[in-house]
């Protein structure tokens, strides 16, 4: 996002849930050491959910997360009138 002023960015970030605004670069004046210090925070967090992350907790939340999604996707077709997808 672009803006003439610092405070539109900033009011939109802290909207963001902790998780993703912990992602979020704001470059916010001129100044480059502001965007570097910003840059690695970002990335110092990227880093620290990484380690803190469990792979097979982390494809087992997938697998559960694609079923839920085609069971919403189901019920969106049958709302529709469309008939359901093909179970794979």
């Amino acid at each position: 996002m672009t803006s003439a002023r610092n405070q539109a960015p900033t009011v939109l970030r802290d909207k963001l849930p902790p998780a993703v605004r912990d992602l979020c670069v704001l470059l916010l004046s001129s100044a480059r050491q502001d965007g570097a210090d910003e840059l690695e925070r970002t990335i110092n967090a990227l880093t620290d959910q990484v380690a803190a992350s469990d792979p097979e907790q982390l494809q087992d939340e997938i697998h559960q997360l694609a079923a839920q999604r085609e069971e919403v996707r189901d019920a969106r077709r049958y709302v529709n009138g469309l008939p359901r997808s093909p179970r794979r």
